[in-house]
C-alpha cells in the first residue's frame, strides 16, 4: 500500500497546470436500447447494466452524461463480450464490482465507448474538456461545485495521511469509494470530482499537432489536494499511461 501511495502522490504533482479560467436534475427517460446480453452468463443482468449506464441530461447543453464513472462490473462485461481489447485492469485491492474502473488509459476508454455504442445502438464518447467542466460545475461559478470552501463530505479527496480530509472520513475507507457513495452535484452526477481522475477527448498539445499524444484529465482523485478537485483545474498525461487513479465516464449527444 505504501508503494502505491508513493506512486499516486508522484502522479498527482505531474498532472498539469491550473486552467485559467438550472440546478434541478433532469433524468433522460429514453435510455439506450440494449442488445440481448443474456447469452453470456459472465455479463451483467439487464437491470445492473441499465443502472450502470444511467444518463443525465445536462441543462443548457445538447448532450447527456453518464451519472456514474464506468464501473469494474461494466468493464468486465465488455471484456467478457469480446471487447475492450481483452484488457483486465488491476483494481489495486481497492475493490471491484461498482467501484470505478481504474488503470485505464485513453485508448482503452475509447475502446469501451466503441463497445457500448455497439451494444446500445447509440454513439457514446468521451466528453470534451469544456463539456466536462460545465457538467461538473452543476450550474455553479464557485471554486467547487458546492461552494467556495473545502467540504470533505462532498467529494472523496485529500484522504492521504496529513491530508485536509483525512480526519473527516467518518466510516468511509481510505481509498477509492463506490460510484454512488456520495451525494451528486446539482445536475445529478455522482463523484464528478474526486475519487478518480476522468479522461476527456481533448488534446493537451498545441493545435495543429500531427498526432495527439497527450489528453486532458479532469476531476482529481482521492489522494489529491483540494485545488485538484476544482472544476477549473486541468491535468493531462500521455494517452498511453495507466494509473491507479485514472478512470472515465461517457457522454451521448442528444
Amino acid at each position: 500500500m505504501n508503494s502505491l501511495i508513493s506512486h499516486l502522490v508522484s502522479l498527482a504533482f505531474r498532472l498539469g497546470s491550473v486552467a485559467v479560467c438550472v440546478t434541478s436534475v433532469i433524468v433522460f427517460a429514453d435510455q439506450p436500447t440494449v442488445q440481448p446480453i443474456e447469452k453470456n452468463p459472465a455479463l451483467l443482468s439487464r437491470e445492473q447494466f441499465d443502472q450502470d449506464i444511467s444518463l443525465v441530461a445536462i441543462p443548457g447543453r445538447n448532450f447527456l452524461m453518464m451519472k456514474y464513472d464506468v464501473t469494474f462490473e461494466l468493464w468486465d462485461a465488455c471484456v467478457a463480450d469480446g471487447g475492450c481489447l481483452g484488457y483486465r485492469p488491476s483494481d489495486e485491492n481497492q475493490g471491484h464490482a461498482r467501484q470505478p474502473v481504474i488503470n485505464i488509459n485513453y485508448e482503452e476508454a475509447e475502446s469501451f465507448a466503441a463497445w457500448l455504442s455497439q451494444r446500445t445502438a447509440r454513439k457514446f464518447r468521451l466528453p470534451r474538456s469544456e463539456e466536462w467542466e460545465y457538467a461538473a460545475r452543476g450550474g455553479s461559478t464557485t471554486e467547487f461545485w458546492w461552494g467556495s470552501t473545502v467540504d470533505c463530505s462532498k467529494a472523496n479527496f485529500a484522504r492521504l495521511s496529513g491530508g485536509v480530509c483525512e480526519k473527516n472520513m467518518g466510516s468511509r475507507k481510505v481509498g477509492i469509494v463506490v460510484v454512488d457513495a456520495l451525494a451528486p452535484n446539482p445536475f445529478g452526477l455522482y463523484n464528478i470530482t474526486g475519487n478518480v481522475w476522468q479522461w476527456t477527448s481533448t488534446c493537451a498539445q498545441p493545435s495543429g499537432s500531427a498526432e495527439c499524444q497527450r489528453r486532458v484529465l479532469r476531476g482529481g482523485s482521492w489522494i489529491d489536494l483540494p485545488r485538484f478537485v476544482s472544476p477549473a483545474f486541468t491535468g493531462n498525461n500521455l494517452a498511453i499511461v495507466h494509473a491507479p487513479v485514472y478512470g472515465f465516464r461517457l457522454v451521448v449527444d442528444k
